[in-house]
């Protein structure tokens, strides 16, 4: 019995070791099974950031295009409020030297004369002329009657 004693113990030993070797080469699989899923995790990560980045991409070249057509439209408005700016001082210039032309035909009588230019001593031309002065006489009188050379008395 001592033979049969030793070969059950063997054979139990044996039993025991196979079913540790079973468990040592199960707990590598599981290991090796979920480094396996955590690298096709990473690897499909990366290809979620790499369409992510390519969408970025995209949206930074149309956000260069639109910037650049806004640049351009810009450029356009600036000449177009220039030339608008040039056009109101030039109709503001031609109204000044309008009110100055009606301005000279008030004073002088007649159609405008260019600047520096004036009428004759001797010829009548604003309404205070009916008294038989010339223009040049009533403004004269006119300035110093007011003492103000830039405006003639009433008359």
């Amino acid at each position: 019995m001592s033979s049969d004693l030793s070969a059950e113990i063997t054979a139990i030993a044996t039993a025991v070791l196979a079913v540790f070797a079973i468990l040592t080469g199960i707990y590598p699989i599981r290991a090796f099974r979920k480094q396996s899923q955590e690298t096709s995790d990473q690897a499909e990560m990366l290809k979620v950031q790499s369409d992510r980045l390519e969408v970025y991409r995209t949206q930074v070249d149309e956000q260069r295009e639109i910037n650049d057509t806004r640049g351009k439209v810009l450029e356009l408005q600036a000449r177009e409020i220039r030339a608008s700016l040039e056009q109101r001082e030039r109709a503001a210039d031609e109204e000044r030297r309008s009110q100055g032309s009606e301005g000279n035909r008030i004073v002088h009588g007649g159609p405008s004369r260019p600047y520096g230019e004036r009428a004759s001593a001797t010829t009548p031309t604003c309404p205070s002329s009916m008294s038989g002065r010339s223009s040049t006489t009533s403004l004269r009188s006119g300035r110093a009657e007011t003492g103000n050379p830039s405006r003639a008395a009433a008359p």
